[in-house]
């Protein structure tokens, strides 16, 4: 933090991932600093209590997947985990551990989309709070060709948001550590370059809104249905 002189302040944010929901944590913060003579001291600051609370979840209505992304677009909060995942399972099997993990929740499956060489697997689930009855919206993206899992998700408060997550992130380490007795290694991506990279690479794959079949950019038809598609970047 440098030098602060008397009669000045100085401020700094640290952003903490959660690895686990909690109804009641506690950050705990110990500064060392030297004073004015270059004697080294240090203060405890008063400890910041938080919650990461998973939100009750409940689904009373039928939704498509046009509606689902205008919907996306809608909510205030979205955000991502990345995991970068060393497993012998092929990306259908993990899918399908995901959808088990997922459905155990009251969370509504809405349609899931695949690549036709079965490497690339895309759902999607929707559903609402029971308390405040707000939008949820979850979508888990796995793809061979980088090795990666993304949880992605929109909310309407952060809270929640980071809540979710964080439980099904934890959930999904847990899967898969049981149903591969542990030879599965996932490991969450905090490099934010590493990160964008995959999504960018994901998100160059568009898929057949009809059939679900993997699209070549610049195409205007879908070769396995004949739909007309429109490719976004």
């Amino acid at each position: 933090m440098g030098n602060i002189h008397g009669n000045n302040s100085r401020s700094f944010m640290v952003y903490f991932d959660p690895m686990l929901c909690s109804k009641s944590s506690e950050i705990k913060c110990r500064v060392f600093y030297k004073d004015a003579q270059g004697k080294l001291l240090n203060t405890e600051m008063k400890p910041k209590r938080i919650e990461v609370a998973f939100p009750i979840l409940k689904t009373d209505s039928d939704i498509n997947i046009g509606i689902l992304r205008e919907l996306v677009a809608s909510l205030p909060f979205r955000d991502s985990k990345v995991y970068r995942i060393n497993s012998y399972l092929d990306a259908e099997t993990l899918m399908n551990i995901c959808h088990e993990m997922v459905q155990r929740h009251d969370i509504k499956h809405i349609r899931t989309l695949k690549t036709k060489d079965g490497k690339n697997y895309e759902t999607w689930y929707r559903g609402k709070a029971k308390v405040n009855s707000h939008d949820i919206v979850l979508n888990i993206t796995i793809s061979k060709d980088t090795d990666s899992i993304e949880l992605f998700g929109a909310l309407q408060t952060t809270e929640s948001l980071v809540s979710m997550l964080t439980e099904f992130g934890h959930e999904l380490s847990t899967e898969l550590k049981t149903n591969t007795r542990g030879k599965s290694d996932l490991n969450q991506i905090v490099n934010v370059t590493i990160k964008d990279s995959i999504q960018r690479t994901e998100s160059m794959t568009n898929f057949c809104p009809s059939c679900g079949t993997k699209l070549t950019m610049g195409v205007n038809f879908c070769s396995e249905c004949g739909t007309k598609v429109t490719q976004t970047l």
